[in-house]
């Protein structure tokens, strides 16, 4: 009996320190690599388990933070709730030309600035491959840019 519990404390030692291991690969900065529009796109993951996005294009800004999950290779991020004034947007959305899409607010009845959305992760995944972070859920989007999301530790010359 005493081996047998032995036996358990060493796995659950392993076990820990293998995902402990797996979550360093996406600690740090990852660059934007596909975005068309002249932009500078970044994901933090930082060590608490916390995740930081902005996006910036010619008259526009987005940020996002909350909350990222490991399983295996493939991260998953949820924002967070937030007290700034913002207006917000899905961090995917597949929009037909000539629709309009209808923005919610961070806080209700507040008056955000023109120019800067606050994305939401709902439920996010990315999963590594190599050197890269491919967004996972553009299977279940109809869509043709979701299949393009990807980020990279390193800045890459993006393809035009």
């Amino acid at each position: 009996m005493k081996s047998l519990l032995i036996l358990v404390l060493i796995l659950l030692t392993v076990s820990c320190k293998n995902a402990k291991d797996e979550s360093k690969k996406f600690i740090g900065k990852w660059h934007d690599t596909e975005y068309i529009i002249p932009t500078e796109g970044f994901i933090e993951f930082k060590s608490d388990s916390t995740f930081y996005y902005r996006s910036d294009g010619c008259m526009w800004r987005s940020i996002s933070k909350g909350s990222w999950k490991l399983y295996n290779d493939t991260i998953e991020l949820n924002s967070g709730k937030i007290d700034t004034c913002y207006y917000t947007f899905p961090f995917v959305k597949c929009v037909e030309l000539g629709e309009l899409v209808k923005r919610g607010q961070t806080i209700s009845d507040c008056a955000p600035e023109e120019g800067i959305d606050f994305l939401e992760f709902i439920n996010e995944r990315f999963y590594l491959r190599n050197d890269t972070l491919i967004y996972s859920n553009s299977k279940n989007l109809k869509c043709l840019d979701s299949s393009k999301i990807k980020f990279a530790k390193t800045m890459k010359i993006k393809k035009r």
